[in-house]
């Protein structure tokens, strides 16, 4: 094969080094690339590159191309695309995802849980090129989405898209926009930090102990000592509690400890999320620093009762919305509430 370099179109721009053009006799690699940052890269045979008599021409012979740009196809656009995708979607259900990409032959989606690579059915298992994708989250927790789209010229990225999953997004509660449903939480003494914890489940706050050990259902773990790290100041947790069938005599309290104490706080058990008058006073408290948190009790009169089988909700709240502590500075939005579960038996 015989190439002719004459001026070079489009948008490929090239470089090479030939200590001799009219003389090179030795093999010559052209790298071509394109603005989008695709390339291709031409090779020649041992003759290398000459000058066609008489021009300004480079020929070339035996030469053959590689990469993407060499196909002659343009990429697919825009760059840096966007994702439509809900802010918030209820675990197990499914969500719908949606972009604009043009000239895309295959899209490959990614994503993240907590920081840490997960797969989405419809998402991450999929290369179609044509939106919208149904995707379904299979667990509590904050997912970032990407996806990369790509044909024979290139390939576009999309800017992250964040959703957060929630059993609780179907609890029908009171002010729900005022629900804060995610923090990231570390577990005391040093036992790490977990990123993007759902808070709409007791489970997911006081069911570890430590950043990587396994969830443990209500009442959860007895050495779980857990700081919510971006505790609105104006917003409530409603974290629920299911419960079990057959669940038998039983008691406990959260502890709101004197470290990482933040500010007062109301708390509440009811069948309602964001219920901070519950019809039975044993079922609401407003606390001050190390003071227990609603004690409940399931088979006995005294504490909140609860009935196995059935559904609450733990609601927390600021006392005083506007309160500054030690720990926490009137100005700051968020405070730091640490916390400390206690069940027997």
């Amino acid at each position: 094969m015989s190439v002719h370099f004459g001026r070079l179109v489009g948008s490929l721009f090239c470089v090479f080094s030939v200590a001799s053009i009219s003389t090179a006799s030795a093999q010559v690699t052209l790298h071509l690339t394109t603005p989008q940052q695709t390339t291709c890269t031409v090779t020649t045979d041992a003759n290398g590159l000459s000058l066609v008599p008489g021009t300004t021409d480079l020929q070339a012979t035996g030469v053959t191309f590689s990469g993407n740009a060499c196909s002659g196809v343009a990429p697919p656009t825009p760059a840096n695309f966007a994702l439509s995708a809900p802010a918030t979607v209820s675990t197990g259900s499914a969500f719908s995802v949606s972009w604009n990409v043009t000239g895309a032959t295959a899209c490959a989606g990614a994503a993240t849980l907590a920081g840490n690579p997960t797969t989405l059915a419809g998402w991450t298992d999929s290369t179609s090129a044509t939106p919208p994708r149904s995707v379904t989250a299979p667990v509590d927790g904050t997912y970032v989405l990407t996806l990369v789209c790509s044909n024979t010229g290139g390939l576009v990225t999309s800017t992250p898209a964040t959703v957060v999953a929630s059993t609780g997004n179907g609890d029908n509660c009171i002010n729900p926009a005022n629900r804060l449903t995610t923090s990231n939480i570390a577990y005391v003494p040093s036992a790490g930090t977990r990123q993007g914890v759902s808070l709409t489940s007791w489970d997911n706050i006081w069911g570890n102990s430590t950043a990587t050990d396994t969830t443990v259902a209500w009442p959860g773990r007895h050495d779980s000592q857990p700081s919510i790290l971006q505790f609105d100041r104006n917003k409530y947790i409603a974290a629920k509690i299911v419960v079990p069938v057959g669940q038998g005599p039983s008691y406990g309290w959260i502890v709101h400890t004197e470290y990482n104490y933040g500010l007062d706080l109301t708390t509440s058990i009811s069948t309602t999320c964001g219920d901070f008058n519950p019809v039975n006073p044993l079922c609401k408290t407003v606390a001050t620093s190390g003071m227990n948190l609603t004690p409940w009790r399931v088979g006995g009169s005294n504490f909140c009762p609860l009935l196995p089988g059935q559904t609450y909700y733990f609601n927390i709240e600021a006392t005083d919305p506007a309160q500054g502590t030690t720990t926490c500075a009137a100005s700051s939005p968020t405070c730091v509430i640490g916390t400390s579960n206690n069940f027997s038996p």
